[in-house]
């Protein structure tokens, strides 16, 4: 996978919205932009104080575990990890609550990443196989719903057996 593919663009948009919603916010819906000559996909997400620095994490957090787990290598010359850091900028503002086009310290951006690393990744380890189902239907349709997204992961804890012991068929 590539970096702005649109597959890897529905990944990053996804888990800002997965983070949200496991955090008490709400989704509006992630969506494919129209007015731009480039595939751009945007997740509206309804914050609070409390959760806003996480949610900006998803987007970072999502492209470090797809790194992490083999999907994204070495991108257009550049160390996989200067491309996500850079493509992270607006994340990263986002998180102080700064312009965008702000020049963010070593600490700030240090801060930023053992967030996304302890904070964001294991939300979106634990539903990694949600956000596969609206990864596909986010590509195929270009626009998903929170409350789809909820359905989603609703409709695979119901999955989930809870016996005491799977292994055994107890």
């Amino acid at each position: 996978m590539k970096v702005n593919d649109v597959e890897y663009q529905c990944w990053h948009e996804l888990r800002h919205a997965f983070v949200c919603i496991d955090l008490g916010g709400d989704v509006e819906c992630v969506e494919f932009l129209e007015d731009h000559n480039v595939d751009q996909a945007r997740a509206r997400c309804t914050t609070n104080k409390h959760i806003r620095q996480l949610v900006a994490c998803g987007g970072f957090a999502a492209e470090l575990v797809l790194y992490r787990d083999g999907y994204l290598g070495y991108q257009d010359g550049n160390s996989m990890t200067q491309t996500l850091f850079r493509n992270a900028t607006i994340d990263r503002a986002m998180y102080h609550s700064l312009d965008p086009r702000a020049e963010l310290t070593e600490v700030q951006d240090r801060e930023f990443m053992i967030s996304a690393y302890n904070s964001a990744v294991p939300i979106i380890r634990r539903y990694m196989n949600e956000i596969t189902i609206a990864v596909a239907e986010l590509k195929n349709s270009k626009i998903i719903s929170g409350e789809r997204i909820r359905q989603i992961i609703a409709e695979n804890k119901k999955s989930i057996k809870t016996t005491p012991f799977p292994m055994f068929g107890l």
